[in-house]
């Protein structure tokens, strides 16, 4: 039996989507409250930073999609006090630290791509005070991708940009993106 489904894709700046995807191969779609693109039945929408835009991007993912089945996910950028920059992780739990609340997705990516905490922060961290990861929309990304979803269908995986040795505030936006380029393949 075959089901039919959407993926959808939050990712908070544009930069970022170029990173991985050609967004020349995808249509954009017009007189929408988010920059959103579309492929067949993968819708990637652009967010921009903070979890109340995640959030609000997650809604706008649900009314485009023309079925009932829709896997979410969510590829951006973490800190880490430690992690070389470059590493890619899945979170496995995480964290709103405004909130102090938490959730569990799914892991469903391969054995070498390390399972995380990542607490979602309102500002950039720059101190990384916690052995966690550090970013700003994963929790308004889970929180309402989750409803009407099970753990399998929703997955974030994100790329250490900035660490201890790098912090947040000495990053230039192609230091970024090129850091998301270089594991495209991992990510695809």
């Amino acid at each position: 039996m075959c089901y039919e489904f959407n993926l959808v894709i939050i990712i908070a700046h544009v930069g970022e989507a170029r990173a991985i995807f050609n967004l020349n191969e995808f249509t954009e779609i017009k007189n929408s409250p988010f920059l959103a693109f579309r492929k067949h039945k993968i819708i990637i929408i652009i967010s921009g930073e903070g979890r109340l835009r995640a959030a609000g991007a997650v809604s706008f993912g649900k009314t485009l999609c023309e079925y009932k089945i829709i896997f979410w996910l969510n590829i951006g950028c973490v800190g880490h006090r430690d992690f070389p920059i470059g590493t890619v992780v899945q979170a496995g739990k995480i964290h709103d630290q405004e909130l102090n609340r938490s959730w569990f997705p799914s892991t469903p990516f391969k054995k070498n791509i390390p399972v995380v905490e990542i607490n979602t922060c309102t500002l950039p961290e720059e101190n990384y005070p916690k052995n966690v990861f550090y970013d700003m929309e994963a929790s308004g990304f889970i929180e309402l991708a989750q409803l009407n979803s099970i753990p399998e269908q929703l997955a974030v995986v994100k790329i250490v940009t900035d660490n201890g040795v790098k912090p947040i505030r000495h990053l230039k936006v192609n230091e970024i993106e090129m850091s998301i380029k270089q594991k495209k393949n991992q990510i695809e």
